[in-house]
């Protein structure tokens, strides 16, 4: 009786993980569009578990100002930027509440950091330190900002900067480098951890963290001379891309304080790069397949197999072209960029579609526990009760 009973719980946890194979199917739930006038398009750099996405749409040189910050919602749409904000801008973080959206635009004529309190619609400039220029990369719930104040661009390359953390009481306050004449802060979590890149003394560009209220730490790189981490989850998680030790080579990167930096591989070409992870621990980014071709890639939760995220895509959406996957929800929902049926390059939002099969097997799977569940029930009845003294000792539900 005992061997059928492990057999019956074998087979329903079977069609159960079976299930939850084949539910892994998404589907496009919103097609974010473009703002009026922006001909090149628009990508997103942020949602938030709401469905608020912030980020930035082109536009042919010499129109609009080359490009502008946007919000968007389901209720409202697209919606420019400017005003509030004035000139060229782009929205590059929002915090997980949606409260605060940070980025760059002009300031006197300058591109500077701009935080934008979606409460009470203010706009705050926090300033650039000794630099002429800055820009706002990431916040979070208490509106603790971090970005890089620096002096100019050259050949797509920031010549000399420092990356900055700013608040409402605190103002800006430089953060240092790892040694070397560049430095930004790019992402930073509700415990107040913050991730960025640096010049080390040698010239080569690593990844570093500062645990909140610690000093910067060098977490290296996947062997190459540059390291850029793009999140760092609220347990400390950081993600990101690196350079490797095969010259021309960078991979998508994961990065722990028990297990270090490990590589997340590639789709078969020589670009990868990991920019978010959900709750249940799925992992999203962009990647080029062994043809090129830029490609959004999922690695899904208890897996290390990096997949196409296109090869996930409900065939009615098998118009849509998902090139990049650019952030994600704690509940899974991805904010992505491609183009869609019409040949357009936009964001829009993909979340997992549950397949008919699999909710049956569910369903059926549940029917099979239910006389485990009854003699669960009967033998629990003949045990005595613990008198108080007795019971073992729970954990708090605060710890």
């Amino acid at each position: 009786m005992h061997r059928f009973r492990l057999s019956w719980i074998a087979l329903a946890s079977g069609l159960l993980l079976a299930a939850h194979a084949n539910a892994v199917e998404y589907g496009i739930t919103a097609d974010l569009g473009g703002l009026p006038g922006f001909d090149l398009g628009a990508g997103g750099f942020g949602i938030t578990d709401s469905g608020f996405v912030v980020g930035q749409a082109y536009a042919t040189a010499g129109t609009n100002g080359n490009f502008n910050a946007f919000t968007w919602t389901s209720g409202t749409g697209m919606v420019n930027m400017d005003p509030p904000l004035t000139g060229a801008s782009g929205a590059f973080g929002v915090s997980p509440s949606g409260t605060y959206v940070v980025g760059q635009s002009f300031f006197s004529g300058a591109p500077q950091a701009f935080v934008y309190n979606t409460t009470d619609t203010s706009v705050t400039n926090p300033g650039a330190l000794s630099y002429p220029n800055s820009s706002a990369e990431g916040v979070n719930n208490s509106g603790t900002v971090v970005g890089f104040a620096y002096n100019a661009i050259i050949s797509d390359q920031f010549g000399s900067g420092v990356a900055f953390k700013w608040t409402s009481g605190g103002g800006i306050v430089s953060l240092g480098t790892l040694g070397g004449a560049y430095s930004s802060a790019i992402a930073i979590n509700n415990n107040g951890d913050i991730a960025g890149t640096s010049n080390t003394v040698s010239g080569d560009q690593h990844a570093f963290i500062i645990p909140n209220g610690g000093s910067m730490t060098d977490i290296g790189t996947l062997g190459g001379s540059v390291a850029v981490p793009k999140v760092i989850t609220d347990s400390g998680v950081v993600l990101g891309y690196s350079d490797t030790a095969t010259a021309g080579i960078t991979h998508a990167f994961m990065w722990t304080s028990g297990g270090g930096m490990v590589d997340l591989g590639n789709l078969g070409g020589t670009f990868s790069g990991a920019y978010g992870m959900d709750a249940a621990g799925d992992i999203i980014g962009d990647a080029y397949d062994s043809s090129g071709n830029d490609r959004a890639f999922i690695i899904l939760h208890g897996t290390s197999t990096m997949l196409d995220l296109n090869s996930l895509l409900d065939p009615a959406d098998s118009g849509y072209t998902i090139e990049d996957a650019l952030a994600i929800t704690s509940t899974g929902e991805i904010l992505a960029y491609g183009s869609n049926p019409l040949g357009q390059n936009d964001p829009f939002l993909l979340d997992v579609i549950p397949e008919p099969e699999s909710l049956l097997l569910f369903v059926f799977a549940a029917v099979l526990l239910v006389p485990f569940a009854r003699l669960r029930m009967s033998q629990r009845q003949l045990k005595p009760v613990l008198l108080r003294e007795d019971r073992p000792k729970t954990r708090s539900r605060r710890s």
